[in-house]
């Protein structure tokens, strides 16, 4: 007599298997293709906000002056990205331990071309100066884009 004790366990495990691989593929189907989507939409969202490399700027190498009497920093910018930058108001602030000014620049250019230089003067608010001797840090930021740092020695 023939016992069919032994095909319902190998049914069973076979059974167990199948499902375990069909879990398995669905999970890593649902997963990529999750992944996939929140790639795309974090790529688009860095595209419009401006912050890859289309708009970016760099100070040039000594392309900074600060002068102590009249409390003006000239600075020496490149778009170092790959869009222009539109026309608008940019920004500096400057500090040594703490804020000590702010300044603004319109540009009166239609837009700042990749590649190009600008030259750019801030002069501070009234009320904030800068000693001469000390050193102070700058940030440049454009009307949009990246903004750029270095540091300067007041002179007179």
């Amino acid at each position: 007599m023939l016992s069919k004790k032994g095909i319902t366990p190998v049914i069973a495990t076979v059974l167990l298997l199948m499902m375990t691989v069909s879990a398995a593929a669905g999970a890593y189907y649902w997963i990529t293709t999750v992944q996939s989507s929140l790639q795309q939409d974090a790529q688009g969202a860095i595209a419009s906000s401006g912050i890859s490399g289309g708009f970016r700027i760099s100070i040039l190498s000594g392309g900074i002056s600060c002068n102590g009497t009249s409390d003006e920093v000239t600075v020496y910018v490149k778009n170092a990205g790959t869009q222009t930058i539109p026309a608008g108001t940019w920004y500096s602030f400057l500090k040594n331990t703490q804020n000590i000014g702010v300044g603004t620049w319109s540009s009166s250019e239609s837009a700042f071309n990749s590649g190009n230089t600008l030259t750019i003067t801030f002069a501070l608010d009234s009320g904030n100066g800068m000693s001469s001797g000390n050193t102070y840090t700058i940030q440049v930021s454009p009307s949009k884009g990246t903004s750029a740092t270095t540091s300067c020695r007041a002179t007179t």
